[in-house]
């Protein structure tokens, strides 16, 4: 039998064994157990396994297969193992580059040039003014390091709803500053249990002072006009309400 044969053969029963305890893994948590002993016997490029940081998603990634159907051989199995692993080095590679940025303007090219791989959703960032996306640059800088994509995701995505929430605010108009207010408190940390409580006359107070005060360079200068005025409104109603016997406590 040629030689090439007999190696191919050889091969076949090397993989035998791990491809079998491959597919009698569990659960993904048990993948890097059964790697440990037979991945390097089924010829995966375990250096570039065990330099990740996280395995978790290469383990999720196999185990998908393992809950399905199963691996066949080897070849199948490479063909999923090989890809999820160089994905995850990018993703980590990208990780890096967000934490080793020295300024915020660096911050921002690496979040673009790598949005796909930090799964970063880029419409409402690109539809920001240029000194609005400088802020969520600012704002993700400042939270620096950042251990994994989620992180880096969950930050930008807070970033760019801040950054929306004041432009909102700076364009609303005296009639649209309630909705604008309404939509917006959560992410410029408002509290609306006193505003709520106002009548509609004196939210409209409310409304023309947060107008007159734009434009806000952030939303700490919001969130202090914003309570001012309601409690400028409050006053107004107190007085309103008040009788001569009260005048004076008022």
């Amino acid at each position: 039998m040629p030689k090439k044969d007999i190696t191919a053969h050889q091969r076949t029963r090397r993989w035998h064994d791990g491809l079998a305890a491959i597919n009698a893994a569990t659960a993904a948590n048990k993948v890097p157990g059964v790697l440990a002993t037979h991945g390097k016997k089924l010829d995966l490029d375990m250096a570039g396994y065990n330099g990740l940081r996280s395995t978790s998603a290469v383990d999720a990634a196999l185990f998908t297969i393992i809950g399905a159907d199963g691996f066949d051989d080897q070849k199948l199995l490479a063909s999923v193992f090989d890809p999820a692993v160089a994905l995850r080095a990018s993703i980590e590679a990208a990780i890096d580059k967000v934490n080793i940025s020295e300024t915020a303007d660096i911050l921002g090219d690496v979040l673009v040039d790598n949005a796909l791989l930090l799964t970063l959703d880029l419409d409402d960032y690109n539809l920001l003014s240029e000194a609005n996306q400088e802020s969520v640059h600012d704002t993700v800088f400042a939270g620096l390091p950042y251990d994994d994509e989620t992180k880096v995701k969950t930050a930008f995505d807070a970033a760019v709803l801040v950054a929306q929430a004041i432009a909102a605010v700076n364009a609303a108009t005296a009639e649209t500053m309630g909705a604008t207010i309404t939509t917006y408190a959560a992410a410029l940390g408002l509290d609306l249990t006193d505003y709520a409580a106002l009548e509609e006359a004196k939210k409209g107070v409310v409304h023309t002072a947060m107008v007159t005060g734009q434009p806000y360079a952030d939303k700490a200068a919001i969130k202090t006009a914003f309570d001012a005025a309601v409690l400028a409104a409050q006053a107004i109603a107190a007085v309103n309400a008040a009788t001569a016997e009260t005048m004076g406590a008022t």
